[in-house]
């Protein structure tokens, strides 16, 4: 039948395109086609032939996308009729290519080919086999074998550039819809002439490269790199690119304005240069948003989807665009938003754990949201009505720091404005995640302080003022609430360990120790078992998830058996540190949050102690010493029966993952011949040994070491002490047990005397502050003074907290039966 080889055809055409990325080698694309006229049959034996497939990637397209014929999916629009639109990818300074002098080092292979060569071997045996194959020609004459060099080298940064997160393989994944949209014309009947010249009417890639002017001059190192693209535009005239210029001024013109002149360019194989005049310097802010807004105008169509530079598309999943648009007619929806599909989860312990929380994020939790009308815009790959995006602005919010997350303003705004927000899963996207630990951690900081901005925006405000009772949980329980549980989760670490504190330390002259038993309840019924509970529903998802997709022994083998053993607890309580500290820190300092450049590569470096403890002393690693050190003081003084082996599981595994993870994690960390210099480095930066040397910790003073916004809760306790304290004596039988080692009074005391040697503590709390960022002392007295003040922060956080605590003892068993 016709229908039949329609789909033969198509079905070819998917096996060459596997064939052409070198993901099934010439046995198994010839084993895989349907010749004319086949049947039932050889179909049979085609699927038959999928599952014997090696490469793993292989087959997870082809079954996703037989198992994606299945799904509910409307009807696909006439090609000929297709309405057109934009695919609209901002580039910085991601990756281009994969360069030949970085596969290759001196003549060697490089750790990142012996990675890649690692993570693909069965992609990487079937270029070998096409390079064997060009050998025939070598030898012939010097310029034969210089062709087939360039060819071979040509081939290796092709193929790595395919398996990196580079602008390159973004492009290419992206050029599938005008190859799919020619496949489509061609069935419907149009001819090769006409297909030409329609395609870049209904189809463009726009690359919004925002350093371009500056990266294609020549003799820049990316110069080269940029030539590839160009030599994409010539093969595919529908990628085009959009690029900001600024020029010096005439001197005529210098009086009256000393700014450069600004446009916004456009480059492009079938039409002429465009140069659009700007008022000013469109960069305004952290630079992603801006470098979409001021390229819409040379945007093609009513329709955009939003691409980053490391994801990629494949052409079986292109063929259903016809499909994807025909949902903005069916129903009136302003933004669609598309499953993904992590390619970065196989390259890498790191690489599995964040993949893992990508892969939740993008299906089950987006589908819940969807369910609930509360699903909003994440940046990619959604596809949204460019006519209603300019409406509002944009397709990004583009202020500095309060649109640190900048893509999901777009979808509170559309929501705000009543507009409806759709999620389909039939078509997938490949997305990329960060693969190191210090990427990842980076990546969810900045989450972090971005929610804690959007938590002071009028959109979140009108949002919280207007949605129904259903849609607003679910909106809470989506985004503001996330972070706002992994603040919450750090903050009761945190009470647990103070309760066992103070109530150890309450019963040093109480008989029997009552006290210590109203802890030991709280310990053994509350907290050990709300711990664990909360760990496994925080894996419930990704074991569900995993579950779904691919069967449940692998989600078992997966989740509850490898991620222990490659210690995922440690590293997903790590991140929820980072999380909460962020959050928290942001709100407590005003909301100045930055942009954290993350880095999108193999996460192959070994980083030094330094680096390490400078990043996360103060979200994870000095809190995790203090609350040690309130354990260990609480133990020393504790009389009852012993704790239950499920807290000091649920503790060993916090103190573990905040004391020890980066470290742990850290790339080839245990390798003998590192660890020495490294310790031995730490040492001299942290007691600051060199005095002038610029790797100093406090000449440095970097954000992560600035200790100030902690002080402000510092200063509460003081306050509520003093307002607390002058209402109250406190019994020298109550206090004399702490203050007793170190003054001997046996006076009551004053009603002013305890809120004094509050504020006293609290002064030395701010020397301390000045003490870590350099600003009072210097050499050799800044270090010891440094210590000291370490020791009194230690020792006023027992006095001042237990001063306040301390007053009623019914205080004490309400707060324990609140929390």
């Amino acid at each position: 039948t016709v229908e039949n080889q329609f789909f033969q055809v198509t079905w070819n055409r998917i096996v060459f395109d596997l064939a052409s990325n070198f993901q099934i080698s010439k046995k198994e694309r010839n084993s895989l086609l349907l010749q004319k006229g086949s049947g039932i049959l050889q179909w049979k034996l085609v699927i038959d032939k999928i599952s014997q497939l090696r490469s793993v990637e292989a087959r997870r397209r082809l079954v996703f996308f037989s198992r994606s014929m299945k799904s509910r999916m409307p009807a696909a629009i006439n090609p000929q009729g297709m309405p057109a639109f934009t695919v609209l990818i901002p580039h910085y300074a991601d990756p281009i290519i994969s360069p030949y002098s970085k596969l290759y080092e001196n003549g060697r292979i490089s750790e990142n080919m012996k990675l890649l060569v690692r993570y693909h071997e069965e992609d990487a045996e079937n270029l070998l086999k096409v390079i064997e194959k060009r050998q025939i020609g070598f030898g012939k004459s010097k310029e034969v074998d210089a062709v087939e060099a360039l060819c071979r080298r040509k081939l290796f940064e092709y193929w790595a550039s395919m398996r990196e997160q580079t602008l390159y393989r973004t492009v290419q994944g992206m050029l599938q819809y005008g190859r799919a949209l020619d496949l489509l014309l061609e069935i419907d009947g149009v001819n090769p002439k006409l297909r030409a010249r329609e395609i870049p009417k209904r189809f463009q890639v726009m690359v919004a490269m925002q350093k371009f002017s500056e990266i294609s001059q020549k003799g820049h190192k990316l110069k080269s790199e940029v030539d590839e693209i160009r030599d994409l535009m010539k093969s595919n005239p529908w990628l085009e690119i959009a690029y900001l210029k600024d020029e010096a001024l005439e001197p005529e013109d210098q009086a009256l304005n000393n700014e450069r002149r600004y446009y916004s360019c456009l480059l492009s194989e079938r039409r002429s240069a465009l140069k659009v005049q700007l008022p000013g310097n469109p960069i305004l802010g952290n630079g992603k948003g801006d470098n979409q807004n001021h390229a819409i105008v040379f945007t093609l169509g009513r329709y955009i989807q939003a691409i980053d530079a490391n994801q990629e598309h494949y052409y079986e999943e292109a063929l259903k665009i016809l499909n994807i648009l025909r949902e903005f007619k069916e129903e009136p929806i302003s933004l669609l938003g598309l499953r993904e599909h992590i390619f970065s989860a196989s390259q890498g312990t790191m690489a599995d754990f964040a993949g893992t929380a990508e892969l939740v994020f993008g299906t089950l939790i987006q589908r819940v949201l969807q369910m609930q009308m509360a699903r909003l815009h994440y940046g990619h790959p959604d596809i949204m009505d460019k006519v209603q995006m300019m409406q509002q602005g944009g397709l990004s919010s583009a202020t500095e720091g309060i649109n640190l997350n900048e893509d999901i303003f777009a979808g509170m705004n559309l929501m705000l404005r009543g507009h409806k927000i759709g999620f389909k899963e039939y078509m997938q996207v490949g997305k990329a995640r960060d693969m190191g630990f210090i990427a990842i951690m980076g990546f969810y900081e900045k989450l972090g302080r971005g929610a804690a901005e959007q938590s002071i925006t009028r959109q979140h405000l009108r949002m919280g003022q207007r949605l129904p009772l259903h849609r607003l949980l679910s909106f809470f329980y989506g985004h503001l609430g996330f972070y706002i549980n992994h603040y919450l989760l750090s903050c009761t670490i945190w009470f647990v360990c103070f309760i066992l504190l103070y109530f150890s330390l309450s019963d040093l002259e109480h008989e029997p120790a009552s006290h210590q038993e109203i802890a030991y309840s709280f310990v053994s019924e509350l907290a050990g078992p709300l711990l664990l509970m909360m760990m496994f529903a925080t894996t419930m998802p990704a074991l569900a998830v995993i579950w779904a997709e691919e069967g449940i022994f692998s989600s078992i083998m997966r989740i509850l058996v490898i991620w222990q053993l490659t210690l995922a607890p440690l590293h997903f309580t790590f991140q929820s540190g980072v999380i909460g500290y962020a959050f928290g820190n942001t709100l407590l300092s005003g909301g100045k949050a930055a942009y954290i450049a993350t880095g999108r590569g193999l996460g192959i470096k070994n980083l030094p102690f330094k680096t390490l403890y400078a990043k996360y002393s103060a979200s994870n690693i000095m809190p995790a010493a203090e609350l040690l050190l309130m354990i260990a003081t609480a133990m020393a003084v504790w009389r009852v029966r012993a704790l239950p082996p499920l807290f000091w599981t649920m503790m060993a595994i916090f103190f573990a993952s905040w004391l020890l993870a980066p470290f742990i994690f850290n790339p080839r960390q245990f390798e003998f011949q590192n660890i020495i210099p490294m310790w031995y480095g730490w040492l001299k930066w942290i007691l600051n040994i060199e005095a002038g040397n610029k790797e100093s910790w406090r000449k440095q003073r970097t954000p992560e070491l600035s200790p100030e916004p902690q002080l402000i809760l510092k200063y509460i306790i003081a306050i509520l002490a003093f307002g607390l304290l002058l209402q109250e004596r406190i019994d020298i039988n109550k206090a004399g047990y702490l203050y007793g080692g170190f003054f001997p009074v046996e006076a009551i005391w004053a009603p002013w005397e305890a809120p004094v040697i509050a504020v006293i503590f609290t002064v030395f709390d701010t020397f301390f502050c000045c003490c870590m960022q350099g600003n009072m002392l210097n050499g050799f007295r800044e270090t010891v003074f440094a210590w000291i003040g370490a020791g009194v922060l230690a020792l006023d956080f027992i006095l001042i907290s237990a001063m306040v605590l301390e007053l009623y003892d019914e205080m004490s068993i309400v707060l324990v039966s609140l929390w």
